[in-house]
């Protein structure tokens, strides 16, 4: 069996092929040599977000060379939403709004059906593979019908096209494609550029700010915070509300990567009280409502590196109250992050299994996760009998034939 390395290790090799020490790649980073010394010895995980750019910085490359992208396993749960990266990339890249490289496409009211019925349903239950395939088929045909249709025709078939540009973008991103992923978000906002309302503008911010290369945090912060300021004079309907909620809910974690402490606690706030007056709502943009807000709130203290105070938040959070299974699945593996932080090993291992349970291709394609799992692992003994993580680092690529 092979143990494959963990981010720290490879902060280390990269390190090294800089020729620099350890402490002049810490201070750069803004970490404690005693921190990333810890790291590259796979001792602590590697998942902040602020420590992974200042790293990236220290070691002059780029975001993706420190988390070394996806590892494909033998594990079908794992490998097989990679099928689908060359269909996207061929739909995204190959056509434009207006100038489709197909020559015909299904009517548009079964493309609508298809964008609300087994793509939504695939969002719900974190099927990586049919919403890749489906996205990409969608994104092929939507421009023969901006190309072709009448008005009515070519307004509904922008919309589809900024729907099924955000599943894909969405899915490239967990998927580690995060290139792919901002392009998916550019078609977005060309499209609602022409469309030009307000609420899908916002939630087309949104969808782009998750996506937008990390090389700067500041960006997707002032872009995030500006869209939901513009949407303060809707508050009232339905759609501006969740879209104004999951605004502030990413600007608070922009700002806890920034260590802009005051501002995540006023986004958080804002974002509580709007959850608190809607309540929960089946199909809520983005699954605003209170239950993802606590989601939310526990993976920005694990970003501040509250790890005890995470671990206190999620024993009171209800998430299986949701029906959306991928937020389930983040939330339990949030869980079992902050649980290995303070090394509570064994109650980490069993929220991240019940993380697998339900959306195994989300769980196991997430390098925060895998970084956790390959850590526990190698605290462990490389004899241990503890079959299940064993059989889990088998599952996340850490543990190879």
């Amino acid at each position: 069996m092979n143990i494959q390395a963990t981010i720290g290790a490879r902060v280390r090799n990269l390190r090294k092929w800089r020729k620099m020490r350890l402490a002049d790649v810490a201070a750069i980073a803004g970490m404690s040599v005693s921190n990333l010394s810890m790291v590259e010895n796979g001792q602590r995980p590697l998942d902040s977000r602020r420590f992974i750019a200042g790293l990236a910085t220290a070691l002059r490359v780029s975001e993706s060379e420190i988390i070394d992208g996806p590892h494909l396993t033998a594990d079908p749960d794992q490998s097989a939403p990679h099928a689908i990266i060359p269909a996207l990339r061929t739909a995204l890249v190959g056509n434009d709004l207006d100038d489709p490289m197909v020559e015909r496409a299904d009517p548009l009211s079964e493309l609508a059906d298809l964008l609300h019925g087994r793509i939504a349903t695939s969002e719900e239950t974190g099927d990586y593979v049919t919403r890749g395939e489906l996205a990409a088929k969608l994104l092929n045909e939507l421009p023969v019908h901006v190309a072709t249709g009448d008005e009515r025709e070519r307004q509904l078939a922008l919309t589809l096209t900024i729907e099924a540009c955000r599943a894909a973008g969405m899915t490239l991103r967990h998927l580690n494609h995060n290139d792919l992923a901002y392009i998916a978000s550019q078609r977005a906002v060309e499209a609602a550029r022409i469309l030009d309302d307000p609420v899908i503008s916002a939630r087309v911010a949104f969808t782009r700010s998750m996506t937008m290369p990390r090389g700067s945090w500041d960006r997707p912060l002032i872009m995030a915070t500006r869209a939901a300021d513009g949407l303060e004079p809707l508050l009232g309907s339905r759609a501006a509300d969740e879209t104004y909620g999951q605004l502030h809910l990413a600007s608070a974690l922009y700002a806890s990567v920034l260590y802009k402490h005051d501002d995540v606690k006023t986004h958080l706030a804002e974002a509580r009280k709007t959850a608190q007056r809607i309540g929960e709502r089946p199909g809520a943009f983005g699954t605003f409502g209170p239950t993802n807000v606590d989601i939310w709130q526990i993976a920005i203290a694990i970003e501040q590196r509250d790890y005890k105070h995470a671990v206190h938040l999620a024993k009171d959070v209800k998430a299986e109250q949701l029906t959306n299974r991928e937020r389930i699945a983040t939330f339990f593996g949030d869980y079992g992050r902050a649980l290995c932080h303070v090394r509570r090993d064994e109650d980490a291992i069993e929220q991240i299994a019940k993380a697998e349970t339900f959306a195994p291709q989300r769980v196991r394609n997430s390098p925060p996760v895998k970084e956790a799992v390959g850590v526990m692992f190698r605290r462990s003994s490389i004899d241990s009998d503890n079959r299940e993580l064993r059989a889990m680092a088998a599952r996340f690529g850490v543990l190879t034939s």
